[in-house]
C-alpha cells in the first residue's frame, strides 16, 4: 500500500506538469518585426490588416474552413477524452491490488484508450489531406 502511495505521489504531480503544459514556440526573425495586428490577421482566414490597422475579414467563410475547424475541435474533445482514459486506466491498474480482473480491465481501458486516439488521429490526417487536395 506504501508503494502505491509513493508511486501515485510521483506520478501524479508529473502527470499534471506534463500532461497539461503547451509548448512555448519561439519565432526567431533576421527582418523587422511585423505589427502585431498583421501578426493577428495573419493567422485568420480571408483576413487583411485595414488602413486603420484593424483585423477586416473578407467574404464568407469558405465549407473548407468550416469543416477544417469543426474536425480541430472534434480531434481536440476526442484527444482530451483519450487521454483522461489512459490516466484513468493508469490508475485502475495501479489501484488493482494483484486482483486479476481489476487488472485486466485496466489493461483493457489503456489498450481501448490507445488505440482512439491512434484513431483519431489517422482521422485528423485523412480530413486535412482530403481538404487540401480540395483546395
Amino acid at each position: 500500500m506504501r508503494f502505491k502511495l509513493f508511486v501515485l505521489s510521483l506520478v501524479g504531480p508529473l502527470v499534471l506538469l506534463f500532461g497539461t503544459a503547451a509548448p512555448v514556440l519561439a519565432a526567431t526573425s533576421t527582418t523587422t518585426p511585423t505589427p502585431a495586428s498583421s501578426q493577428v490577421c495573419a493567422g485568420v482566414p480571408n483576413a487583411h490588416v485595414a488602413s486603420d490597422g484593424t483585423c477586416q475579414v473578407t467574404g464568407s467563410p469558405t465549407l473548407n474552413n468550416v469543416v477544417a475547424t469543426a474536425v480541430n475541435v472534434l480531434s481536440m474533445i476526442v484527444g482530451l477524452a483519450g487521454v483522461i482514459m489512459v490516466v484513468m486506466g493508469g490508475f485502475k491498474y495501479i489501484t488493482s491490488g494483484g486482483d486479476g480482473q481489476k487488472a485486466a480491465g485496466a489493461k483493457n481501458t489503456l489498450v481501448y484508450a490507445v488505440i482512439g486516439l491512434v484513431i483519431a488521429a489517422l482521422a485528423q490526417v485523412l480530413v486535412q489531406f482530403v481538404i487540401k487536395k480540395s483546395t
